[in-house]
């Protein structure tokens, strides 16, 4: 059964978007990630606060078939649909 309806992500947009605006600036100016992947993406959030700091950054994010695409915060080509109950193989690496 797949939990993650419209109201969850409208729960989340809410109350936890805020999140990686704070928090990704810290970690970007750290570690200056050429590429990142987010397992368990969702909606991008994350991945979004991390092309705002920088658009050349190449991103990655993974997550089910659950996903309204309509409401990735990511390009749609930024994003795949993965089961992570399972070894994900990918043809690139990521900082």
């Amino acid at each position: 059964m797949n939990n993650y309806t419209a109201e969850f992500y409208n729960w989340l947009d809410r109350e936890a978007s805020r999140d990686p605006e704070i928090i990704m600036p810290c970690i970007c100016k750290w570690l200056k990630p050429r590429s990142v992947v987010d397992f368990g993406s969702g909606e991008g959030h994350w991945l979004n606060a991390v092309r705002q700091l920088n658009e050349s950054v190449d991103i990655l994010g993974l997550d089910g078939e659950w996903v309204y695409k309509s409401r990735l915060r990511i390009p749609e080509e930024s994003f795949q649909v993965a089961d992570l109950s399972r070894p994900v193989h990918l043809n690139a690496k990521f900082d």
